[in-house]
């Protein structure tokens, strides 16, 4: 059928089918050659990406056609602009959205989605808009270093990576709580404490990140401590000492330290060192007093602490040597053991004297605090002394002279009677006797005669001869025959006495 007019009037064809009874007219414009407006398609809300894989959901405007009027849309997908190879064109009538599902989309491929209005005529107009799989979830990191101190403050950098569709928003908290914050820009933490940075991020495909912590720490207060040389002690006789450190940090922990004698700090001469609570430690000058030991401490953040220091006074010098011992109570040869030894007092000028050690007969026993020593019921023998001095810190004085020998005698002289008998009348009698003490010594040997109310009475001393080697002793001669009852008496240096037996000497004519 051809229709031909000679003006641009519309044309219509009217068409009437008859069935006996009723009659039905359709009518066509011919005239219609203008497509409808076209149907501007979003596809996943028009991000360009989705990480959906089996369905796609599109929108889109609403077409017009002012002539022939919309007919329906239609929806393909193809793997280019112009291709329906994944979804041919379908129907979707007159809605203006559609999902469409049982795809099978793989990341990252690129699809087309495409829309067409189709107007009563059959003429259509198109849009499309591309859509990326993107199935991978972004990357998120924190420019910091995990576990570190930060001295003062600290700005946290979050950097994100995502290579295909790109980070759509980021999400932190610093207090351990899931992330709520949106992040913008860089922030800072300056206030002293530990923070539990916890943060994710959402690309534009909707993946979304699991959440991530780092952890990191910021110290804006320096170290405190304290500093003590052998523990405190006064005095030391060696530039070799022990120091007792401790130190405490309220935020990242110490663990350096630097020393110093005389509070100048050279990066050479006073380098850092790890902490520990013990460190043996050089004076370093010889010359005796005052010394003063420095310290410092630094966090892990890099806070240095306050200087903090110690003295101690050295002295190397030892006592002044005491004096010569002397027995000062009791004697010497003694009998009792007891008695008292004393010399000359030492000095000391720095630690001052602390005791003075006792040595008899070369070995050490005792010590005593003032310069006098006492034995008591020491055992018969001979006994020298020697003494050295000893100050607070420990320095020893050369050893005193030694004592003269101190003696002690418990044992009674041996006597033995040598006068002969019977001696004659009228000649001189003779008295003598054998008498030794090989410990103290004989001090004296008397004659003891009978009296006649049977006492024993003194008679004049022996001496000692030495030709013979006896005491002997001569009494006046005797006129008439008699006999005499007489003992002898010797006493020691050390005053032991032994009194012999009676002996009967006879005169005769």
């Amino acid at each position: 059928m051809s229709l031909q007019t000679a003006d641009s009037a519309a044309k219509y064809l009217t068409v009437r089918c008859w069935n006996g009874s009723v009659q039905d007219y359709k009518s066509i414009d011919f005239t219609d050659t203008t497509l409808p407006t076209i149907p501007e398609v979003s596809v996943e809300n028009g991000t360009g990406y989705t990480n959906k894989t089996d369905q796609l959901y599109a929108s889109w405007t609403a077409s017009n056609d002012t002539e022939s009027g919309l007919a329906e849309y239609q929806y393909a997908i193809g793997t280019s602009p112009n291709a329906t190879d994944i979804k041919g064109w379908t129907s979707v009538g007159k809605d203006t959205y559609v999902t469409a599902s049982l795809l099978n989309l793989t990341e990252p491929n690129t699809y087309y989605f495409r829309v067409r209005a189709i107007n009563g005529l059959g003429l259509w107009s198109e849009s499309s808009q591309a859509i990326t799989i993107d199935t991978t979830s972004p990357q998120t990191q924190a420019l910091v270093t995990e576990g570190f101190c930060y001295k003062d403050s600290v700005t946290v950098t979050l950097s994100v990576s995502d290579a295909l569709s790109g980070e759509d928003k980021t999400y932190y908290s610093t207090d351990n709580s899931y992330p709520t914050l949106v992040y913008t820009a860089p922030f800072t933490l300056s206030t002293e404490g530990s923070y539990n940075i916890q943060y994710y991020s959402i690309d534009k495909a909707g993946n979304i990140e699991s959440v991530k912590t780092t952890q990191i720490k910021v110290d804006v207060n320096a170290p405190t401590g304290s500093i003590s040389i052998n523990s405190g002690a006064t005095f030391t006789n060696s530039v070799l000492v022990t120091l007792i450190l401790s130190a405490e940090d309220s935020g990242c922990g110490v663990v350096m330290m630097r020393f110093s004698n005389d509070n100048t700090w050279d990066a050479l001469k006073n380098p850092w060192e790890p902490y520990v609570a013990l460190k043996s430690w050089s004076l370093g000058s010889t010359t005796d007093g005052t010394k003063s030991v420095y310290v410092r401490f630094k966090d892990r953040a890099g806070n240095i602490s306050l200087t903090y220091k110690d003295t101690i006074i050295l002295d190397t010098t030892a006592p002044s040597v005491p004096g010569q011992p002397y027995l000062s109570s009791g004697n010497s040869p003694n009998k009792s053991g007891t008695f008292s030894i004393s010399w000359s007092s030492s000095t000391d000028s720095l630690s001052g004297l602390l005791e003075y050690e006792v040595f008899r007969n070369g070995i050490k026993i005792g010590t005593v605090a003032t310069n006098t020593f006492s034995e008591t019921s020491l055992p018969q023998g001979s006994y020298s002394y020697y003494i050295r001095a000893v100050d607070n810190i420990g320095n020893l004085s050369s050893f005193s002279p030694s004592s003269v020998p101190i003696i002690v005698d418990k044992t009674v002289p041996k006597v033995t009677n040598k006068t002969i008998s019977p001696q004659k009348v009228g000649q001189p009698l003779v008295y003598k006797a054998q008498v030794t003490d090989d410990i103290s010594g004989i001090n004296k040997v008397t004659l003891l005669i009978k009296q006649a109310d049977g006492t024993f009475k003194a008679s004049g001393a022996l001496t000692y001869d030495v030709a013979s080697g006896l005491y002997q002793i001569t009494k006046p001669a005797k006129t008439t025959p008699t006999t005499i009852t007489y003992k002898i008496k010797a006493v020691d240096n050390a005053g032991n006495i032994k009194t012999t037996v009676a002996y009967t000497l006879s005169v005769v004519k």
